[in-house]
């Protein structure tokens, strides 16, 4: 005749007080369902992943690459929001400037 205390129990749970009871993982996100032979390789791709990004984070971007392609795009004309005229708008406004330049050479 079992105890009283197991009967109260689920089944599975042990009534012997030197185990301790498992432990509840709250799991924040829905599990994803992989294939079991592309296991092993998704997490060697994971640790190779978080080794790159290690080494990339070292190193500081350069803020461009080439200073004539710098000083070009700087001397450009630029519309609202800081996006470059396009070539019909930017003659417009450069005909203008270009004349008063010239009156005051003159």
């Amino acid at each position: 005749m079992p105890n009283i205390q197991e009967e109260n129990q689920p089944e599975g749970v042990s009534s012997s007080s030197s185990e301790p009871p498992p432990a509840q993982v709250e799991v924040l996100e829905n599990p994803v369902f992989v294939n079991s032979k592309q296991y092993l390789r998704i997490l060697q791709r994971r640790v190779e992943r978080a080794r790159l990004q290690d080494k990339i984070r070292d190193k500081e971007r350069v803020k461009y690459l080439h200073e004539s392609r710098h000083l070009h795009a700087a001397n450009r004309v630029r519309g609202q929001g800081g996006r470059f005229q396009t070539g019909s708008t930017k003659g417009k406004k450069r005909s203008g400037t270009r004349r008063k330049r010239c009156s005051l050479l003159l």
